[in-house]
């Protein structure tokens, strides 16, 4: 019986690897400048709108072990005028970041997920054409990889 008891507290007992649980995709850029993050979009900048660039979220996201991104979503205008991009890319010196990914969102605020692997990071927006839906996933040799725009019900 005893012997029982041990072997289900073994089973039960959580393991980690590295020690330390860490999230893959948090809120938040620490060390990246609100700035640097809105500044990185010059296109949002000549919107017919004119109106000030806001970022409207930023996360770090881990798509591999010892690797950290950083991923953000910033937009411009209201309504059906409105452009949104999403920008993924590395922390740099001084606040700064160097952009490895652009994307243009469409009117609508887009939404960021992990998706089946931590290397994958899901996109899902809406432009008036459809709700659509794409998949950036990070590679073993450090490049990132968009994947098809695809229309969603």
């Amino acid at each position: 019986m005893i012997a029982a008891v041990g072997l289900l507290a073994l089973w039960v007992a959580p393991v980690e690897a590295t020690g330390q649980h860490r999230q893959v995709l948090e809120a938040g850029a620490p060390g990246v400048s609100e700035g640097a993050l809105v500044g990185a979009f010059p296109g949002l900048r000549q919107h017919p709108d004119g109106g000030a660039v806001r970022l409207e979220g930023s996360w770090r996201w881990r798509p591999a072990v010892g690797q950290e991104l950083v991923a953000w979503v910033a937009c411009v205008g209201a309504g059906d005028s409105a452009g949104c991009m999403i920008g993924v890319g590395r922390r740099g010196r001084g606040g700064r970041v160097a952009v490895l990914l652009r994307v243009a969102a469409g009117w609508d605020r887009p939404s960021l997920a992990v998706g089946s692997t931590r290397a994958t990071l899901v996109l899902r927006g809406s432009d008036g054409r459809c709700g659509w839906r794409r998949t950036v996933t990070w590679s073993v040799a450090g490049a990132l990889r968009l994947g098809p725009r695809r229309c969603v019900a």
